[in-house]
């Protein structure tokens, strides 16, 4: 048996099952024991097309604004590059409420998003067997 896993999400991908993003937003909701709790989660999923640009963001700005610490933002964009290389995905959970999730893949669509969401929530929440419900929005955000 599959939990139902609802799936908003206010990007393309949420009308288009074949629609290409190189990120995406979801706020993911589901019920769980004890009592039926409800829980949330609230990743990005992200393309490698989406983590290369970050690191070179990333860098741009360490070498523009020098006063700021950008470190951290480098060393995690270089560790998911190098995570995805091998063809898994990776989580980045620094923040545990919001994490990234890296995608090897160049584009997310809604197949590899439900297979990113699947692996999130296996690793952070011992869910194995998931069945995404995709809600529909009532506007759509374009991603830019």
């Amino acid at each position: 048996m599959s939990k139902e896993i609802k799936v908003r999400c206010y990007g393309p991908i949420a009308v288009s099952k074949h629609y290409e993003s190189p990120w995406e937003d979801v706020w993911l909701s589901w019920k769980g024991k004890p009592g039926r709790k409800k829980y949330y989660l609230g990743p990005c999923l992200k393309s490698r097309t989406e983590c290369k640009s970050e690191l070179e963001i990333s860098l741009k700005c360490q070498k523009k604004y020098p006063e700021e610490d950008w470190v951290d933002d480098i060393k995690r964009n270089k560790l998911a590059l190098a995570a995805i290389k091998s063809g898994k995905i990776f989580i980045d959970d620094n923040y545990p409420t919001i994490p990234d999730i890296c995608s090897p893949k160049e584009f997310i669509d809604r197949k590899e998003a439900e297979v990113m969401i699947g692996v999130v929530l296996k690793e952070m929440y011992d869910i194995k067997n998931i069945k995404c419900n995709w809600l529909k929005p009532s506007i759509i955000i374009i991603p830019t």
